[in-house]
């Protein structure tokens, strides 16, 4: 027997049949569905522009996606997600052999957890339905090892055993001898021969697509996210230039020192381009405050140290009746700075070259240049196996910092082998020299940090009604930037050259040729450093104890000499812990 639940926890529909469930919320216009008496297909999510593929596979359109899906023959089916654009999870249940195939989309968009209790499968978009299903789920200790030894969410297990989730570019089959993965989809790391006016001119045709497809599906009104920097200021003035429909460009300001500095930034952009400004002003707040509310949204630990901001823009939106937001997130990932470049000039032995670079960018950004950070950040550690990097970083005590991580827990709470743990999460040693610049960035598309942030910022939107779409994060635009050369992408000591050329006459020239970044963690930072650790402490006694080394928590803990990110996410940890009743043994 199949079981499914979406609309997190807000299911008001019910389809069953003698061996399959099916629960959703009626009113989501993202959940499409056409079934007949052997088969149903169910999207979460939707594609962009399906029309000219569906002319593709001889399969006649339609505006319920679900039905274009089922008109195509089960062979094309592959095929066609490989090459359709959009968010969503598809899931195909066969009533007659009690089977179904799931697949996500190329960045895992949205989350799917699923169960085996006896021979009945339970799928669901919400990981609380699960658990409410039984008591019997026991803490998941390799994730625990997982999650602080690297902090990192790297997919596919959870915090409870045998509750698992999908990954990215994944299809599932489950049928009668449990569950099989597979990855069904890949981006290709191939370099074009294209000149920077070419790539530019590709990057600004994508780039206006995703932003005009990701404004257009929902027929409501619409904010974008305006911080100022280059990725935000990109996706508003592209929704300007597109003049579709009204839009609102929402902006966080921070009351600190850095409030003005920021504005000046989001301000241009705002007044040259014309489009109104709603400034969302933050004061007394951070990770700690926002805990006692995301912790209810959230059924698993996350370190969302900034998360709290984009809750006050969520809850910003709907108090303004907002109900679709475009956000920047995954800009600086596809949109590679192409920094990479230090390790091709390396290994060819081009330390002349390097060296003019690295000044150049120093100059570009007013940072002050180091020859000898030059030399030991690339051109020594070129001439070394990525496992002799690892030897030379783990006996400089500060260095490594995945081992800084690990030595925190006990030696019943770490890997076996941290090198090995580190080689199969992310394919090699990072910021090692055996991949090419194009491995690198394929691999930061791929990132499962891409996947967890955006499922956790859906989880926040979903949770006040708001649709968030990641313009960025279009899979025709995160193909066509892997295929810039990367001397393109890093040009006369300018990151991101090419997108930046793209965006020329649309995007502001004052945010064009800016290049630096802020911090926003300093609320956060704050309110972490102002926590009672000795309260801290006896609750990790009390939920936790065999985790944490004494002298971790002695001299770091109690202390407060670890990092705050460390603290807080050791601070949300136990506060999980205690919220569920659960105890760490």
């Amino acid at each position: 027997m199949i079981y499914l639940n979406l609309g997190h926890n807000k299911s008001n529909k019910k389809i069953s049949t003698h061996n399959f469930n099916f629960e959703y919320f009626e009113n989501n216009k993202d959940i499409q569905i056409f079934y007949d008496d052997t088969k149903f297909i169910i999207i979460d999510g939707f594609f962009f522009e399906p029309r000219s593929i569906s002319k593709e596979f001889s399969c006649k359109h339609s505006d319920n996606h679900a039905e274009i899906i089922f008109n195509l023959d089960e062979k094309d089916i592959e095929s066609f997600l490989k090459k359709v654009d959009g968010f969503f999870n598809l899931l195909i249940v066969n009533t007659v052999e009690e089977s179904l195939k799931a697949y996500s989309d190329h960045v895992g968009s949205k989350s799917i957890f699923f169960t085996y209790l006896g021979n009945r499968l339970f799928l669901s978009d919400n990981i609380q339905f699960l658990l409410n299903k039984s008591h019997r789920f026991q803490l998941n200790k390799a994730k625990v090892t997982e999650y602080f030894s690297l902090m990192n969410n790297f997919g596919g297990e959870t915090f409870y055993k045998e509750i698992y989730e999908i990954n990215a570019r994944e299809c599932i089959h489950f049928g009668d001898n449990g569950f099989k993965r597979r990855e069904y989809f890949n981006f290709k790391a191939v370099t074009n021969n294209l000149t920077i006016d070419q790539n530019a001119k590709l990057l600004r045709k994508s780039f206006l697509r995703s932003v005009k497809n990701c404004l257009n599906y929902y027929d409501a009104k619409s904010a974008t996210a305006l911080s100022g920097g280059l990725d935000s200021s990109s996706i508003t003035s592209v929704a300007k230039f597109l003049d579709k429909k009204e839009i609102v460009a929402k902006t966080v300001t921070f009351n600190n020192e850095k409030k003005s500095y920021e504005l000046d930034y989001s301000r241009n952009v705002s007044a040259e381009i014309g489009v109104k400004q709603d400034i969302i002003e933050l004061c007394d707040t951070g990770c700690i405050s926002d805990l006692k509310y995301s912790i209810n949204i959230f059924a698993e630990p996350k370190n969302l140290v900034n998360g709290y901001i984009h809750h006050e823009i969520f809850k910003n939106l709907k108090a303004n009746d907002t109900e679709v937001y475009l956000d920047g997130f995954g800009g600086d990932s596809v949109i590679d700075h192409g920094y990479t470049l230090f390790l091709n000039l390396a290994k060819e032995f081009r330390f002349k070259e390097l060296i003019r670079l690295d000044k150049l960018i120093h100059r570009n950004k007013g940072a002050k240049y180091r020859l000898s950070r030059t030399i030991k950040k690339y051109i020594i550690p070129s001439f070394f196996s990525q496992r002799f990097l690892w030897f030379l970083d783990s006996i400089r005590p500060t260095k490594n910092i995945y081992k800084l991580l690990e030595s925190k827990l006990t030696s019943r709470f770490r890997f076996k082998n941290l090198y090995d743990e580190l080689i199969k999460r992310y394919g090699s040693y990072p910021n090692s020299f055996e991949k090419s610049s194009e491995e690198w960035h394929l691999m930061n598309i791929k990132s499962t940090q891409i996947t967890s942030s955006i499922r956790d910022a859906n989880t926040l939107a979903r949770h006040y009604d708001i649709r968030i779409l990641f313009p960025f994060l279009s899979k025709e635009l995160m193909q066509l930037s892997l295929e810039v050369p990367v001397n393109q992408k890093l040009f006369n000591g300018i990151d991101r050259y090419v997108f930046r050329k793209a965006m020329d006459g649309i995007v502001p020239r004052k945010i064009l040729e800016r290049h630096t970044k802020s911090d926003l963690s300093t609320f956060s930072k704050k309110e972490v450093m102002d926590i009672n650790a000795k309260k801290l402490v006896e609750k990790i006694d009390k939920r936790c104890k065999s985790l944490f080394k004494e002298t971790y928590i002695k001299e770091n803990l109690l202390k407060k000499r670890a990092d705050f990110t460390e603290i807080y996410q050791i601070y949300e940890f136990v506060a999980w812990l205690e919220k569920n009743e659960n105890f760490l043994e």
